[in-house]
């Protein structure tokens, strides 16, 4: 809808959760709250900054590099690339930078009082821990499970068990690897730790859960996107073009063609009407209601873009 100035209004629909799971999914390097879109710059330009959605001012907030931004209730939660990946906080105006964990984090979900991450410190395993720092553990006890990609809602946490680079886990066991690899693909498990469960079998990358489903990149089948039913049943591949930086957004499931330059394109959620929306070496796709961000390599260039979702109005946000 439009305000009284003309803006489309992009505010993020719910004060409980920081940004979306695709967007998360695609490092969150971008999030929105009120009024203000929040990113981040690499270079000359690096930091975090903000931009007003009404007329277009902008403000350095900090030096930090940060991913993985969930913004909610007037606070930034985030990975601080700058400080090996520790969780930090500070309020949307800059103020009070502060450090709440001292563990290497990424895939951070804020929903509601709760932070969610997945803590490469301790074998890439998922934690939580309280909005102020407090309350830090594992989500149940798990042994050997790394989460990556890591989707949290209320009732289920979900997320992708991959043991990655074996450099990763040295110390691990030649027959607990075997063992790992049998048990790789997308699992659920409760807050509380309760109801472990496997969703599929797929080395699963770029996972967002949506509507019952979740949608990821499985690298098994040479990066296509598939389909897969929230209790494990009904696995669909959706398209044949190897892909990344998917992102499931209303009806539409957006990601890079990376058979044809790192394109955007989007498609049906059935897989149908695939569709190029962009003509430049595209990654870390995020949506805001009618908007497409991202980041666009153009020669020696790497700038913020947004575009109109079916690919109008395409330009250089920052």
């Amino acid at each position: 809808m439009k305000d009284k100035k003309g803006i489309d209004d992009q505010r993020f629909p719910s004060v409980n959760r920081g940004n979306t799971v695709g967007n998360l999914s695609n490092r969150g390097y971008i999030a929105i709250e009120g009024n203000w879109i929040y990113f981040n710059c690499w270079g000359e330009k690096r930091g975090l900054y903000k931009k007003s959605l009404i007329d277009g001012e902008i403000k350095k907030l900090s030096d930090s590099v940060a991913e993985f931004l969930n913004v909610v209730n007037g606070w930034i939660y985030y990975s601080n690339l700058s400080d090996d990946r520790k969780i930090y906080r500070m309020h949307t105006d800059g103020s009070e930078e502060s450090k709440l964990n001292d563990d290497q984090s990424e895939y951070i979900n804020v929903i509601s009082e709760k932070i969610y991450y997945c803590n490469f410190s301790d074998y890439v395993k998922p934690y939580s821990m309280s909005i102020d720092g407090k309350n830090r553990g594992t989500v149940g006890h798990l042994n050997y499970d790394s989460a990556f990609f890591l989707n949290a809602f209320d009732d289920w946490i979900y997320y992708s068990n991959d043991f990655g680079e074996l450099d990763d886990i040295e110390e691990i066991e030649d027959e607990d690897l075997i063992q790992h690899k049998l048990e790789q693909g997308i699992y659920k498990i409760r807050p509380d730790g309760s109801d472990y469960k496997q969703v599929n079998n797929d080395r699963s990358d770029y996972i967002n859960v949506a509507d019952g489903w979740v949608y990821y990149i499985n690298a098994e089948q040479y990066d296509t996107i598939f389909k897969v039913k929230t209790d494990g049943s009904e696995r669909i591949q959706l398209n044949d073009n190897r892909s990344s930086a998917l992102n499931v957004a209303g009806k539409w499931i957006y990601y890079c063609n990376n058979e044809h330059g790192s394109r955007i394109y989007r498609m049906r959620l059935d897989g149908s009407e695939p569709t190029k929306l962009n003509d430049c070496f595209s990654m870390d796709i995020h949506v805001f209601g009618d908007w497409v961000y991202y980041y666009g390599i153009v020669g020696d260039d790497k700038d913020l873009y947004r575009m109109r979702t079916d690919g109008s109005e395409n330009h250089v946000f920052y």
